[in-house]
């Protein structure tokens, strides 16, 4: 049987806590059980995205390469987040704070769509803060559903937020 490696790239986020050290936690946990992390954007600090909160985002993004299939993938990376301190999802739309947040961005260059996975992530297209750290690790990556590469849907983004580059090296 032959083993298909799958490119991955994923968004994190925190805005509780330590956030840097809650970065850090999850990193080493996708590197030791999900698969082989290439490529970790610089962290940007933003505004929270459609809610208040009076704390700000650390952001990035990130390229793996895994085995795992696009379902077990998403399960493994909630158990990361569970594992790091996050509460369990709550099921409304409202955002809300939280220790850690990872979101599946592309797999490969598939598009899924199940009950529990959307790939692309339906929503990045329109954040900046995803954006950003994209383009600077993937600047070239074609999306599969606009085909533009990702510095062109950045430069079509309406989102207006800031990203302020925090200095910090993580060790891969």
């Amino acid at each position: 049987m032959e083993v298909i490696d799958n490119e991955v790239i994923l968004s994190l986020g925190s805005d509780l806590g330590n956030k840097i050290n809650n970065l850090e936690n999850a990193i080493a946990r996708i590197e030791q059980s999900v698969g082989k992390i290439s490529k970790i954007s610089s962290i940007y600090e933003t505004m929270p995205h459609r809610f208040y909160s009076e704390t700000t985002f650390y952001n990035l993004c990130l390229r793996l390469t895994t085995r795992f299939s696009s379902s077990l993938l998403l399960k493994k990376l909630q158990e990361i987040e569970s594992e790091v301190g996050r509460e369990k999802k709550t099921n409304s739309e409202c955002y809300e704070s939280r220790i850690i947040d990872i979101d599946v961005i592309y797999f490969n260059g598939d598009i899924i769509s199940t009950e529990k996975l959307k790939v692309p992530h339906p929503k990045f297209r329109d954040r900046n803060f995803v954006l950003i750290p994209l383009v600077e690790i993937e600047p070239n990556y074609i999306d599969p559903v606009s085909n533009l590469t990702t510095t062109q849907l950045y430069k079509n983004c309406i989102d207006e937020s800031n990203a302020n580059k925090i200095e910090h090296r993580f060790s891969i």
